[in-house]
This record gives C-alpha cells, sequence and structure tokens, in this order.
C-alpha cells in the first residue's frame, strides 16, 4: 500500500566525488541530519552505465547502457527500464531533471521528466578537430610540458596544417578561458549556481521528484591545462607535478561544491518543504588523480572510481529503522529502496546486499588509435577487456572475463590474507553473475 502523505523526493548527484574526499560534505550533511552510509558501491567507473543503473536498478550488463569495443561514450544510450521514474509517474508526482552533465539528459536516454534543465553553460571552444586535439594531447604528454620538445614534434609529425593553427588556436582557448574564469568562475562553477537558481523558483505544490547532477569536481579543473586519457598509455605514468596540483584543485572543488550543496539545503528549508523531504545525496563515480599511476575516470575498477558517497535524509515524521548491516550496498539497490519507503516500510534493509559487482567493458573514452605507437596499441588492447569487480565480506576481486582469471584480489582485513578458497569463492559469485546475465539474455531473446 501506498504512503497516503507521499513526501517531495530529491536526489542529488555530485558527480565523480571520491569516497575518502567526499568526508566534507558527509559531515556538512549529517549536521543536517542526513544518515551517511558505508560500503556504497558504483555498478560502473563512469557516468552513463552508472546513471542509468540508478534508474533501472539492473547492472550494466543488465540494462545495456555501457561502452563496447566499437561503441564508446558518446555512443551509449540508455533504453531503459527507467523504473525510478516510473515509480513517481505511477504515483502522480511532479518530475524535473536538472543537470549539468551531459551524458545525464533526454537525447542519452534520461527522458519523460516532465521538466528539463541544462544548467552546463560552459561549453568548450576549439579551433581543433577531435584528431587534432588527441594529437596535441600526446605530443605534450610524451615532452613533459616542454614547449620546445613539443613544437619540434609536432613538426616532424608532418602535420603542417595543424603547426599553423596552433598559435591563434592557442590563444583563442585562453581567451575564452579568461573570460570563463572572470565572468563565470570557470573552471570549478560548472552549473551548481543555476542549478540552486532554478530550484529557488520552483513552486513545489505538489508531491515533486527533482532529480540534480553537480559536475563541480569533474574535470576540468584547470584552466589552461587539459588533462589527457592518453597519460594512462604513458611509460612512467603522470607527471607528479601534475597529480600533486591536481589534488589540490580537486580538493578546492569539493570545498566549492560543499558551499553549494549546503546553500541548496537553505533553498529547500526557507521553502519550507526540507523537513518532510526525502533526499538522497551520492555520487555516481569517483576519480583516480595518479593512484596505480592511471588517472580520470572509467575502463577501470580501483576503488578510488568505485567506493562513492551516499547520504539520506528521512522526512522528519517518518520512523526509519536503521539496519547497520555489515555489508555491502550498490547503486542498483536505489529504485527497491525508494520504492520500499513509499511503500511503507521502514526501514533500510533493501539497499543491502552480501555480494555486489561493478563492470567495465573495456576503454570508455573514444580514442583516437591512430596517434598511438605499437606499444601503446597494445596497452589500450588489455585495457579494452571486459572486467567484473566483485565484493563480499572483507573481500575484492577483479575478474578478467576474457582471460578467465582474477586479475587481483585483496582483503580489507589486515589480519586475514586472501585464501584459495576465499579465490574459489569469489570466482562462483563471478559466474553466478554470468550465468545470470546469460539467462536474462536468453529471455529477452525469446520475447523478441
Amino acid at each position: 500500500m501506498w504512503r497516503l502523505d507521499n513526501p517531495h523526493v530529491v536526489f542529488i548527484v555530485l558527480d565523480t566525488l571520491r569516497k575518502d574526499y567526499g568526508r566534507l560534505v558527509e559531515r556538512s550533511l549529517s549536521e543536517l541530519g542526513f544518515v551517511v552510509y558505508e560500503n556504497v558501491i558504483a555498478p560502473a567507473p563512469w557516468t552513463l552505465p552508472s546513471h542509468a543503473s540508478l534508474f533501472s536498478g539492473l547492472y550494466p550488463a543488465l540494462h545495456g547502457a555501457h561502452e563496447t569495443r566499437d561503441v564508446k561514450n558518446y555512443g551509449v544510450r540508455f533504453r531503459g527500464p527507467n523504473s525510478l521514474l516510473r515509480i513517481f509517474d505511477e504515483l502522480g508526482y511532479s518530475t524535473h531533471l536538472i543537470s549539468a552533465n551531459m551524458f545525464v539528459r533526454p537525447g542519452f536516454g534520461f527522458s519523460g521528466f516532465d521538466r528539463f534543465l541544462d544548467v552546463y553553460s560552459n561549453r568548450t571552444f576549439s579551433l581543433f578537430s577531435p584528431r587534432e586535439r588527441a594529437l596535441l594531447s600526446r605530443l605534450w604528454t610524451e615532452v613533459d610540458g616542454s614547449k620546445l620538445a613539443f613544437l619540434r614534434g609536432l613538426a616532424a609529425s608532418g602535420e603542417y596544417g595543424l603547426l599553423l593553427k596552433l598559435f591563434p588556436g592557442i590563444a583563442l582557448q585562453r581567451a575564452h578561458a579568461w573570460y570563463k574564469r572572470t565572468f563565470q568562475h570557470w573552471p570549478i562553477e560548472k552549473g551548481s549556481r543555476r542549478a540552486v537558481a532554478a530550484v529557488r523558483g520552483m513552486e513545489f505544490t505538489e508531491p515533486t521528484f527533482l532529480f540534480i547532477n553537480l559536475m563541480e569536481v569533474h574535470q576540468p579543473l584547470f584552466l589552461n591545462r587539459h588533462v589527457s586519457f592518453y597519460l594512462n598509455f604513458k611509460k612512467g605514468g603522470p607527471d607528479r607535478g601534475l597529480i600533486e596540483l591536481w589534488r589540490r584543485r580537486y580538493g578546492e572543488a569539493v570545498e566549492y561544491l560543499n558551499s553549494r550543496l549546503l546553500e541548496l539545503m537553505g533553498v529547500l528549508k526557507r521553502k519550507g518543504v526540507f523537513d518532510e523531504s526525502l533526499i538522497v545525496v551520492l555520487s555516481d563515480h569517483g576519480e583516480l588523480i595518479g593512484e596505480h599511476g592511471k588517472v580520470l575516470h572509467g575502463t577501470f575498477l580501483y576503488d578510488e572510481l568505485l567506493r562513492v558517497p551516499l547520504m539520506v535524509k528521512y522526512p522528519e515524521s517518518w520512523e526509519v529503522e536503521l539496519s547497520h548491516e555489515s555489508g555491502y550496498i550498490s547503486l542498483t539497490s536505489i529504485p527497491r529502496f525508494i520504492s520500499s519507503l513509499l511503500s511503507g516500510n521502514s526501514t533500510d534493509l533493501p539497499l543491502y546486499s552480501p555480494v555486489v559487482f561493478s563492470e567495465s567493458y573495456g576503454v570508455s573514452n573514444p580514442f583516437d588509435l591512430s596517434v598511438l605507437s605499437d606499444d601503446e596499441l597494445e596497452l589500450y588492447r588489455f585495457f579494452d577487456r571486459y572486467r567484473v569487480a566483485v565484493y563480499r565480506e572483507h573481500l575484492k576481486g577483479i575478474f578478467n572475463v576474457r582471460d578467465w582469471k582474477f586479475e587481483e584480489v585483496i582483503s580489507y582485513d589486515p589480519r586475514l590474507e586472501v585464501t584459495e578458497d576465499d579465490v574459489a569463492g569469489l570466482k562462483r559469485e563471478v559466474v553466478g553473475f554470468l550465468g545470470r546475465v546469460a539467462s536474462h539474455r536468453k529471455r529477452l531473446t525469446r520475447l523478441k
């Protein structure tokens, strides 16, 4: 039976916020009555498949909105089921999507909302084509920022047309960047001000589901410096100076995001809807900032990408029993959790699972392979494989499905070493997961 007093429901995704860097936000929101959850695992290491899981309640293998060998991020689309939105449609809610992320919008499959607002106004300006940008990024990465070596490398490449465009192109980019920084607080501000203003203008006169995506900690974080996925192919890893600067900027972006988030909560309070609203604040994935010799997000299944914050504020009139389970929480459990709460079940138990998974189907970013050397191409092909991360008890494993073996199994408990039985148990979980995926696909095939 559905609750008669359906509350406003607000989802706020703090895009790209890692769990370890999210402590400031957790402290701020806990002071406002939010419950902070631990052991929350993103089902994918980048935006679109993770959001698709958040809306569908399914892992990427089941909802299908993920990268493949031939289709990378801009080609991926979410085609449902949109179980989360259906809950609110069936209850007659007014539904609103406010997004700063180019993937979280109707054109990529997140459709069906009554209203959609794009708040990301700082679009990239460049005279260079995607191929030219990839080549420039590769050359700049190779020479570790040496301008003379960069120019020599560009001349040696035979790209004379690009060489002629280089200086005017860079000058125009920097002028555009200066304008954005001076008048739009770029590159930290990526739409949160417009999102807060939009919420300030909402009426909340009927039960409302509001979904917001904020991008403040997402790249770019530098005014005139581009961080390329190509750094993941470079021998020796990313430049240490870049990593140290990036970590400082990332922390500054978290502080800015926290201030905007508190401003948003203040707006809800002044409107008189904060106390009795169900508010869920979470991240869709994290970010690699030099850990494991890697950068950015997508492709990899490290904890810096998969462990994310989750905070929930329940309506004050609800008496919700907190189960304090020791298991894991997958973002795939969110639709089930919301449905259970709105059905009158006053417990957070539907969030938890003894075993959870995360998936990567290979390199998620589109990449011009022609700019790679033979060694780099071989590394790219090694990255571009289907892998499954599995979490159970104190264990985590990363399973390479193509090679049919674990690439890594770790214990989070320093008192317990990984045993052969542990590895065998994790493998059974992965095999069971893949078996359920295969059965699901067979059922879909028979229905067609």
